[in-house]
């Protein structure tokens, strides 16, 4: 097996529904080159994935599978924000069909979270002015 099994589900409780769900944890699967066929893949903190990443994530999908990537592009830990393949690809969503990406309109953090990335961002650009000089 090329995964590590985390639990499993069976849903019981409601007459009308009995399915079974494997829910797996694959950190290293993406690099086998194997397709992910009948899938539902979940990506989350994708804003930390590079470029290069999200090209092999994305190029596993397989026949019937669904992707979703989650991410929140204003919280990017790659050295150069620019990099961050979530980016490019939410971009890439209003050019491909059958592609479709959500915003959410509504803050769920502590709004001092929110001043806070401010200052960060207000550092990060002076630190940018004075390397430049």
């Amino acid at each position: 097996m090329k995964y590590k099994k985390i639990k499993s589900i069976r849903v019981i409780n409601e007459p009308t529904i009995k399915y079974s769900v494997n829910v797996q944890n694959n950190h290293n699967y993406f690099s086998t080159g194997d397709l992910l066929s009948k899938n539902c893949i979940i990506v989350d903190e994708a804003q930390n994935v590079t470029m290069e990443q999200m090209e092999m994530i994305v190029t596993r999908i397989g026949l019937r599978s669904k992707m979703m990537v989650c991410g929140d592009s204003g919280q990017v830990d790659l050295k150069r924000r620019g990099d961050s393949g979530f980016r490019f690809l939410y971009n890439a969503s209003k050019k491909i069909k059958n592609l479709a990406s959500v915003s959410l309109l509504t803050n769920h953090r502590d709004p001092i979270v929110d001043n806070l990335i401010e200052l960060y961002e207000d550092e990060e650009e002076r630190r940018a002015g004075t390397s430049n000089k």
